[in-house]
């Protein structure tokens, strides 16, 4: 289904953000940088769409930078599609191996569009960071950005997407091999190792 004329029209007019990864680094450059940043291993997304947005979900696996290491800023980008809205963060968390989760610190940079996190050191050897934010949409269409996983210079040891439609969509087309188990399922698509060669993007049209 991916060479049907709506989906070429989405990737088509959607201007993706040319921002460092889904989840990046910001220290490159200072000396040591490369040490003490952690390194993107894994993530789990969930895009819910709602009536005039989209609610995504995104768990992110990180092996740890050495323990002591100083706070890194991360910059999260909101896809930068003509057809999406402004976005916003709601939930921003983290879980060291073995705790519990704990809010950290963010500031949205609309001029981007995207967040800035702050990651704390942290003492175990992975953590894992949950986030949750809305984007408006002006069509029956999403966009989540993946191709900036390419930038951690090697492929996630696995991904998960799922993507919940309306009960009233009809004809979805999407941009990767999602699957559908039954009719009260997300569609889901998975990967081991997972490149992000392309983003994830689905349209869809509405039931009469």
């Amino acid at each position: 289904m991916a060479g049907r004329p709506a989906l070429k029209s989405a990737l088509a007019i959607a201007a993706p953000v040319g921002i460092i990864c889904a989840v990046s680094g910001c220290s490159k450059g200072r000396p040591g940088a490369e040490r003490d940043a952690p390194r993107f291993v894994a993530e789990r997304v969930r895009i819910v769409v709602l009536d005039d947005s989209l609610e995504v979900s995104g768990h992110y696996t990180f092996v740890a930078a050495p323990p002591g290491a100083r706070a890194i800023p991360m910059l999260y980008p909101y896809p930068s599609d003509s057809l999406l809205g402004g976005a916003t963060t709601i939930e921003l968390a983290l879980r060291e191996q073995g705790g519990g989760w704990s809010p950290i610190a963010f500031a949205e940079k609309p001029r981007l569009p995207g967040a800035r996190w702050l990651i704390p050191p942290v003492a175990s050897d992975t953590f894992e960071v949950r986030t949750r934010y809305r984007q408006q949409r002006r069509a029956d269409c999403l966009r989540y950005i993946t191709t900036t996983t390419r930038t951690w210079g090697a492929p996630l040891t696995r991904a998960r997407f799922e993507i919940v439609l309306p009960a009233d969509a009809v004809d979805p087309c999407f941009s990767h091999d999602f699957e559908r188990v039954d009719e009260r399922a997300p569609y889901v698509y998975q990967a081991r190792p997972f490149a992000g060669e392309r983003d994830i993007v689905a349209t869809w049209s509405r039931r009469e």
